[in-house]
């Protein structure tokens, strides 16, 4: 089913809401490092949803970095559907979630606020594409050939879809004759080969091992890296009532973000493995799969940035302050 409507803030408060959680697991690791006594040990309901980059997360959980920095986690697998409604229902404290989509949903006037950044548009320590807009190989090599045609997104009004209508107008198309549907990544493979779309933007773990069947081409390389060159990509959303109420966990959190990334990149091999057992991702998806550049940092010019490309193609339906969107850091 296609669809090219901007959703409305009661669309983005219950979208998802019939998309269960698939997984919760409470922490726990026989690879866990000795922790550091902390004066006293705090809660976490962690939402991610199965992508690289929520490795260096759940890396950081099994290494007990983050229960070295104060923080009893637990960790809920979310679809990327229900992220902002499980967020700002109390689901969950503190969720993965797109810079841009969480530019766009605090634009529809939902109580978001940014934690810390995770990882960045941009090539990662393997200098591999993470991600990409694929169409089947002997597919469409210009935009205007992509006019009016289908592309699969994970969500509507998401960084994909706006990377996406700007990377086909660069390519001399016309993004205002795309049409988007939502599928889960692990569909858009059938979906390109049915013919059901002709383009899908694709994130790993699935975007490489689907490149490396040699079915599929991406002649418009990352729609994402064109669109928002080295910004923030997934950054940690919380509601404003847990961020006003919880100062000291999320210092812990931030820390113990920090000290994952670090510990990620000496560790780059354990990511396979890791994928395979917190999301079932299957062994080749895994293995084939690469890494983003990872920042904690987020400022507010770069959420001006991609504030302002929304605006550009009308996704937001509202406004937004990017300064009280970011919590100091």
């Amino acid at each position: 089913m296609a669809c090219d409507r901007r959703p409305t803030r009661r669309d983005l408060i219950t979208a998802g809401t019939s998309a269960t959680a698939l997984a919760m697991f409470p922490i726990a690791s026989s690879r866990a490092q000795q922790s550091v006594p902390t004066s006293e040990v705090r809660d976490m309901r962690l939402g991610v949803f199965p992508i690289t980059d929520a490795a260096v997360l759940l890396l950081g959980a099994d290494q007990g970095i983050f229960a070295r920095n104060g923080i009893k986690l637990s960790v809920t697998t979310l679809s990327t559907a229900s992220i902002v409604q499980s967020t700002i229902s109390g689901q969950v404290d503190i969720a993965l979630n797109s810079l841009q989509h969480s530019v766009s949903a605090a634009a529809a006037g939902l109580p978001l606020a940014i934690v810390s950044g995770l990882s960045v548009w941009a090539q990662g320590p393997s200098g591999a594409d993470p991600d990409g807009l694929i169409v089947l190989k002997d597919g469409p090599t210009t935009g205007a050939e992509l006019n009016g045609k289908t592309i699969a997104v994970v969500a509507l009004n998401s960084a994909d879809e706006l990377a996406a209508r700007i990377t086909i107008d660069k390519h001399g198309g016309d993004s205002k004759s795309l049409r988007f549907t939502v599928l889960p990544p692990a569909a858009m493979r059938g979906a390109l080969l049915n013919g059901d779309v002709q383009a899908a933007v694709v994130h790993d773990p699935f975007y490489s091992s689907f490149v490396a069947t040699g079915s599929f081409a991406a002649p418009f390389g990352n729609p994402n890296f064109q669109a928002f060159p080295d910004l923030p990509r997934l950054v940690l959303i919380t509601s404003r009532d847990y961020a006003g109420a919880h100062e000291a966990e999320i210092a812990g959190f931030r820390a113990a973000i920090k000290e994952s990334i670090g510990y990620t990149l000496g560790d780059l091999g354990a990511i396979p493995g890791t994928l395979m057992k917190w999301f079932n991702t299957p062994e080749a998806d895994a293995k084939a799969s690469a890494l983003p550049k990872l920042r904690a940092e987020v400022t507010v010019d770069q959420v001006a940035a991609v504030k302002r490309l929304s605006e550009q193609y009308s996704f937001l339906k509202g406004t937004v302050d990017p300064a009280a969107l970011v919590l100091t850091q």
